[in-house]
């Protein structure tokens, strides 16, 4: 015998009828392996906000590595795949309209539930006059006889339409002698190498759509530098703002029309520079000499082709020095480069960009130097001496704008 909530006895026959009814409602409600489960789906038109249409959508498995499922073509507004109850999913709608792809990310307990997942695709304009194009960093690296390019573009498209035409939209500029290119392109996501395609005046063009949204443009590239110096002459084919320059190693000389050195003492022994505006249309020329060599070989596997050897490029693996370039950008963004850069766009009436130094800063140096001097050791792995490194840097920083707000 048992009790009910009440107290009263409740029957064995009725708690064997209650578990009845429970099975039989958990059974109805879970669909049995192998049974068609349908996801369904709708296009919508981000630009007219009204129904869409794609020329094909495709839904992919992303448990099993973008598997596809199964395609449908010429798809207006609804439609719907069946779903064995095995695939648990996540799953991944792509929708190509118009030559480009637009994607939907659905998560396992979504797939289970009976909702429209509705998928975004834009109309498009070859123009990219309303787009705003911004250089957060250029970062200037030598590597024994090689200078290394790398180009980071923020491109801000604020309007319903997706930038685009074939071959590519944004442009830019490679000198000829250029080696190991790179690109990738991200609109949010996860960065994807794309190709670049040659137009007949000698610029190039990201082979990227621009949708609604930022998006992200890595341009690098090496240039020989056997002689210890370069003249880059190069162009930008949209006016630039407030931006962000970085050399390595520190004693890197480089010149240029506009260009502003920030006398910031951080760790990594990098300048930072910056240009207010660069305009278009003109000539923009960066001279560099001197600087230590790096002892870090530059990857000579995959040395790729020059600029003007072909009209489109293949895409290459980032050799060794590029990707360490790379990851030492990252490093030193986290390591507050973004306040270094809100200091340099700091429009003060003519003064001079004041140093980093107050009455702490020898002892943060100091931290700093037994930090390197730790990790030498094998006393910190490098985890733990990279997160130390970024907490002082940030602390330091903080405290000279504090500094710098009093005077």
């Amino acid at each position: 015998m048992r009790l009910a909530p009440d107290g009263a006895i409740l029957k064995p026959r009725f708690l064997l009828l209650s578990i009845a009814l429970l099975g039989c409602m958990t059974w109805s409600s879970a669909p049995a392996a192998g049974q068609g489960m349908p996801l369904k789906g709708k296009i919508i038109n981000g630009t007219s906000q009204s129904e869409g249409r794609a020329e094909t959508v495709t839904l992919l498995s992303l448990a099993q590595g973008m598997q596809e499922i199964a395609s449908l073509k010429d798809v207006q507004g609804s439609f719907q795949f069946p779903i064995d109850g095995a695939q648990a999913g996540p799953f991944l709608l792509r929708a190509t309209y118009q030559g480009v792809n637009y994607f939907k990310t659905i998560g396992p307990f979504q797939a289970r539930q009976q909702e429209t997942h509705e998928i975004l695709v834009y109309d498009q304009t070859a123009s990219l006059d309303q787009a705003v194009v911004r250089l957060p960093h250029l970062f200037i690296k030598r590597v024994e006889d090689q200078l290394l390019f790398h180009w980071s573009f923020e491109v801000e498209n604020p309007t319903k339409n997706t930038m685009n035409k074939p071959g590519g939209i944004f442009r830019v500029s490679i000198p000829s002698d250029a080696q190991s290119l790179s690109v990738s392109a991200s609109g949010g996501k996860m960065p994807v190498k794309v190709t670049l395609s040659k137009d007949p005046d000698g610029a190039f063009r990201v082979n990227y759509p621009i949708k609604p949204g930022k998006t992200s443009i890595e341009l690098s590239y090496a240039v020989d530098y056997a002689k210890e110096n370069y003249t880059l002459d190069t162009e930008t084919f949209y006016p630039l703002q407030k931006a962000l320059a970085l050399f390595y190693p520190e004693d890197l000389r480089v010149e240029s029309a506009g260009l502003k050195e920030m006398q910031v003492d951080v760790a990594g022994h990098v300048k930072i520079a910056g240009w207010e505006s660069i305009p278009t249309g003109k000539p923009w020329r960066i001279a560099i000499s001197g600087g230590s060599k790096i002892a870090e070989p530059a990857s000579k596997e995959s040395p790729g082709q020059s600029a003007s050897s072909q009209e489109a490029h293949p895409v290459v693996e980032n050799p060794p020095a590029v990707a360490k370039a790379m990851g030492l950008i990252l490093t030193l963004m986290a390591l507050g480069l973004g306040l270094n850069a809100a200091m340099f766009l700091k429009n003060k009436a003519a003064a001079p960009t004041p140093a980093f130094h107050f009455p702490e800063s020898e002892a943060y140096r100091a931290k700093l130097a037994q930090l390197a001097s730790a990790r030498k050791n094998g006393a910190l792995d490098e985890k733990t001496f990279r997160d130390s490194q970024n907490a002082l840097i940030k602390e330091a920083w903080k405290k000279y704008l504090d500094t710098d707000k009093k005077r």
